[in-house]
């Protein structure tokens, strides 16, 4: 989703991805920026000068622990981030001196798009649906950092490599499922229910009523655009 000229690293490549419709909301909830806030806070909060809130295999991925040692919260005092490398315990800093290359999130990446309906069958017309986002799954698995890591400093998801000897249980340095995804959706209205064009026709077409709420026969659009 992201490239690293916009500052940081890039978004690892989704597996899984969404369009979802966006429309005026001050939440920031339907154009991801609510997404984006979430991701951010929680990445960059720190907490008796660790951080705290990071996720397993974000600690890893940035060579950052976390000291458990909260007795409020039963915590024994165990050490959170590290991965495995022939029974030794390993940062990702102690394999390489590269940084891992992606950004491993808890909430999805987006951007904005237009997107276009084309009846093919039908009129042959091209319908602008409205202002979408273009966003990683919640089951885009790689995103949230549950797939193995390997200790190939340039794609350690192995996802381009390949050399699948390198994507080996002797290479792999990280192996989890402890992962958090957080994603704000609004479903309670009908902007957020439509999954086909026929669907999206029937929502945007209002029916006209009179004065007593009697239906007139007579329909309009409650948006404008073709």
């Amino acid at each position: 989703m992201k490239s690293a000229t916009d500052g940081g690293k890039p978004s690892i490549p989704a597996n899984k991805y969404v369009l979802q419709a966006n429309y005026a909301d001050s939440s920031g909830v339907h154009n991801g920026g609510l997404q984006r806030l979430i991701q951010e806070t929680w990445f960059n909060a720190r907490i008796d000068g660790e951080y705290k809130l990071r996720t397993s295999p974000q600690l890893f991925s940035t060579s950052q622990i976390v000291h458990h040692n909260n007795t409020n919260l039963n915590e024994d005092g165990w050490v959170d981030g590290y991965g495995d490398q022939n029974g030794r315990q390993v940062l990702w800093s102690d394999i390489t001196s590269s940084q891992f290359p992606y950004d491993i999130r808890i909430s999805p990446d987006s951007f904005p798009c237009a997107v276009f309906y084309y009846d093919e069958e039908g009129s042959q017309k091209r319908t602008f649906l409205g202002q979408y986002v273009f966003m990683d799954d919640k089951k885009s698995d790689y995103s949230f950092g549950e797939r193995s890591i390997y200790a190939v400093p340039s794609d350690p998801f192995c996802l381009t490599n390949t050399h699948k000897d390198e994507d080996t249980k002797a290479n792999r340095v990280w192996s989890n499922s402890d992962v958090l995804r957080i994603e704000v959706v609004g479903s309670n209205v009908p902007f957020t229910s439509y999954m086909t064009h026929n669907n999206f026709t029937d929502i945007v077409t209002v029916e006209e009523t009179d004065d007593q709420g009697e239906p007139t026969g007579k329909t309009h659009r409650s948006y404008n655009w073709e």
